[in-house]
C-alpha cells in the first residue's frame, strides 16, 4: 500500500504542471475562438449598414411611429431587440451575434 501511495504521489507531482499548462492553453483557445466569432466574417454580408438602419420603415404600427420619433441609437437598440440581437459589452453599437 505504501508503494502505491508513493507512485500516485509521484504521478501527481509530475502531471500537475502539465495540467496547469493545459488549462492555460484552454484559456488561449477560448480567447482565440471568441475573437474569431466576433471579428471574422465567415460569410459575406446579406445587406449593408444603411439597409439595417432603414428596416424600421417596414415595421408595423405602432412600432414604426415609435421608431420614427427615436434617435438613431435608440432605433438601433429597438432593431436589436426586435431581431434578437444583443449589444456587445465593449461596443454597444455592434451586435454580439
Amino acid at each position: 500500500m505504501n508503494r502505491l501511495l508513493r507512485t500516485l504521489t509521484c504521478c501527481i507531482v509530475i502531471c500537475l504542471p502539465a495540467l496547469s499548462l493545459s488549462a492555460q492553453e484552454s484559456i488561449n483557445d477560448i480567447e482565440t475562438g471568441r475573437d474569431l466569432l466576433l471579428n471574422y466574417s465567415f460569410l459575406p454580408r446579406d445587406f449593408h449598414q444603411s439597409v439595417f438602419d432603414e428596416l424600421w420603415q417596414d415595421w408595423p404600427e405602432p412600432l414604426r411611429s415609435k421608431a420614427e420619433k427615436a434617435t438613431p441609437q435608440q432605433r438601433r437598440l429597438m432593431a436589436f431587440k426586435r431581431f434578437g440581437f444583443s449589444p456587445r459589452e465593449d461596443d454597444p453599437a455592434k451586435p454580439l451575434q
